[in-house]
């Protein structure tokens, strides 16, 4: 490199236009601001995740005839396809289930389920039939609830078309499927 081809940089210049300088602060501040979003963000979504839930499939609901005096009755089976955190213990015994009609006036006060038994159905009460709740334990002796594992309710007269079946663990909702509106 020869003399000539040096540039001696003097203090009276500017180093970089200003209108260059200013498009460089706004493009980190930018940077900054979406780093700081994405970690606040991450945060909110561990907090969600941590809460207790489960998601359900469609509830299938079924007409019967039982009782007595035969009457006709309707039974939804809702299969639980996951307990959400994975690693949470729910226990069936601390699982409590209501029902609320379409209005939001309570059908059914909270109340535990019983381990499914067909041959009970409705034959506790001798007035009639009654709603009743029933879980179904896929694992022989676990009394966790897990995925593939069901709540059943059975005894519903049409009344309960469009009903919402809530189901919480210590007064906290955790799941809760709304029936279909027309019972067949």
């Amino acid at each position: 490199m020869t003399l000539r081809q040096l540039r001696v940089f003097r203090g009276d210049q500017d180093a970089v236009s200003p209108i260059i300088g200013e498009v460089m602060m706004v493009a980190i501040v930018v940077v900054l601001a979406s780093v700081t979003y994405i970690t606040v963000s991450g945060m909110l979504m561990l907090e969600d995740e941590e809460k207790l839930s489960m998601t359900m499939r469609f509830p299938d609901v079924e007409g019967h005839s039982r009782g007595a005096t035969p009457t006709s009755v309707w039974d939804v089976e809702l299969v639980i396809i996951k307990v959400i955190p994975n690693d949470y213990k729910l226990v069936w015994n601390d699982l409590f289930i209501n029902i609320r009609s379409a209005d939001g006036s309570l059908l059914q006060p909270k109340s535990p389920g019983t381990p499914d038994n067909p041959a009970m159905y409705d034959n506790i009460d001798a007035d009639g039939i009654d709603v009743e709740f029933w879980y179904v334990e896929t694992s022989a002796g676990d009394t966790m609830v897990g995925g593939g594992d069901a709540v059943k309710v059975t005894g519903m007269d049409t009344s309960y078309e469009g009903a919402t079946i809530q189901m919480t663990k210590a007064g906290e909702l955790i799941a809760s499927v709304t029936l279909p509106t027309n019972f067949q």
